[in-house]
């Protein structure tokens, strides 16, 4: 697979280039299974980058939903992430484990996800 990366300014890529053109990339962070496989997956959701549109699919999302044993349920999504694997679209890209940048002038950011420091518990010195 050749591909030719254009890199876009970030105040106009949601409006004009997600989900409009052929490829696009974006980091969807860390989610639970639920909420990664029915927002990025589902033929009904908006977000569905890679239009993958599958009834089969849909109907282990369901059945996955509706199951309360824990254990269970797990197992479910594990099924439905291998169907994926199997039919889907998608390329995965990168995997981001963490990143973060500061000044060691920076202290007391504890260890959350990006979108969710608490930035008004900030110091620097």
């Amino acid at each position: 697979m050749r591909v030719k990366i254009a890199q876009v300014p970030n105040d106009g890529y949601w409006n004009t280039i997600w989900m409009k053109k052929d490829a696009v990339l974006t980091r969807w962070a860390d989610r639970p299974a639920d909420a990664a496989l029915n927002e990025i997956y589902r033929m009904s959701s908006p977000w569905d980058e890679s239009k993958f549109n599958d009834p089969k699919f849909d109907a282990m999302l369901d059945a996955a939903r509706k199951e309360l044993d824990f254990a269970r349920r797990q197992a479910l999504y594990q099924e439905a992430q291998a169907y994926l694997w199997e039919n889907a679209g998608t390329l995965v890209t990168f995997h981001v484990k963490l990143a973060v940048g500061l000044t060691a002038r920076v202290k007391d950011l504890d260890a959350v996800d990006n979108f969710a420091i608490r930035w008004n518990r900030l110091k620097v010195d």
